[in-house]
């Protein structure tokens, strides 16, 4: 089975000569291997399974970056799922036949996974515009949000002039919001998470900012309104890090547990019983990182009294990048690859 494995992803390869995966298998790179690996995995837990991951990597055009980045994070994230926990099943049909990624139980909960991807074609082309100052801001028209958003910039960087040609940076939270919401089921058994799958600690920072800074979505004040109240938590993982042809760590870059991954409950929304499912299970679903940094929230708010305005501020800003410094500090031997970071 390892040979008609091999001549999959041989084939695959020759539909997508400039993808990521030939630029792996032309280097030699233990990244090719791995995939191999992976998809060998995927055969023997189900040969069914097997045939639809090869049948939708199949579908698309892998030379766009784009679609290979989302695929891929989705593939990162099933392998995961298959290793750790049980009755798996793939795109499973809620809602009109709409389907997340894929589901397993837990306990007597199912939990479903949807994931999304950042199109990062479309941010490199906005951050090279010359003449504009972009600033990382939610896909909003409302001009009293885009008013704070400046504010926050002039107040923060000690900014006494006018900026001109502002924009807001798009991202696309809001419909990642509104079409996981659609795609989940809502019966109290089931907790549902959408993966954000991003790349460096900036992306992880914004982010974050997207879903508990101001206006954010996990917090009263929301700036969209739509309703998203089926999505029980959102994980932030660098996945994209891995995956984008650098390949300068001899790590298995499709092992979710080399990545950081940070589950994030939506607090307002959970019932008594979800919140106790994320206690006691969710919390360490994806690794160990999530407990550690809300440790790290406590630390914060012990110091905040002996920090000056402008050190909170900067805090806020760059929230996930200072709990990588702290976490450092820790001298915590659990296995931890700074070579993604």
């Amino acid at each position: 089975m390892k040979n008609k494995i091999v001549d999959d992803v041989e084939r695959l390869i020759d539909n997508n000569r400039s993808s990521v995966l030939a630029f792996a298998y032309k280097n030699k790179n233990r990244y090719l291997t791995d995939f191999i690996e992976m998809l060998s995995y995927f055969e023997k837990y189900d040969s069914l399974l097997y045939k639809k991951i090869i049948s939708k990597l199949n579908g698309p055009n892998l030379d766009d970056i784009q679609v290979y980045l989302q695929n891929i994070s989705e593939l990162v994230i099933i392998y995961y799922i298959l290793r750790k926990y049980n009755n798996f099943i793939f795109e499973p049909k809620y809602n009109g036949k709409k389907n997340p990624e894929c589901c397993f139980d837990i306990s007597n909960i199912t939990v479903n996974i949807e994931v999304k991807c950042p199109n990062y074609n479309k941010r490199i082309l906005e951050e090279q515009q010359d003449g504009i100052t972009i600033l990382p801001g939610y896909r909003y028209d409302n001009k009293e949000f885009a008013d704070i958003v400046i504010d926050d910039i002039y107040h923060i960087c000690n900014i006494s002039n006018p900026i001109n040609q502002i924009s807001l940076m798009d991202n696309k939270l809001k419909d990642y919001l509104c079409s996981g919401n659609q795609k989940f089921s809502n019966k109290s058994s089931h907790f549902n998470i959408l993966v954000i799958s991003l790349e460096i600690f900036n992306d992880l920072d914004e982010w974050y900012r997207y879903l508990y800074g101001k206006q954010g979505v996990f917090t009263n004040n929301s700036f969209y309104k739509g309703k998203y109240d089926n999505i029980d938590a959102i994980l932030l993982t660098n996945i994209v890090a891995g995956h984008k042809g650098n390949f300068c760590c001899d790590i298995n870059l499709w092992l979710l547990d080399n990545y950081f991954n940070l589950l994030f409950p939506y607090s307002l929304s959970l019932s008594k019983d979800k919140t106790k499912f994320y206690k006691d299970y969710g919390i360490d679903l994806f690794g160990n990182e999530t407990e550690l940094f809300f440790q790290y929230l406590k630390e914060i708010d012990n110091m905040e009294s002996y920090l000056s305005n402008k050190e909170i501020n900067e805090i806020n800003l760059f929230q996930i990048s200072r709990f990588i410094e702290w976490r450092k500090s820790l001298n915590n031997k659990n296995k931890f690859s700074s070579e993604l970071f």
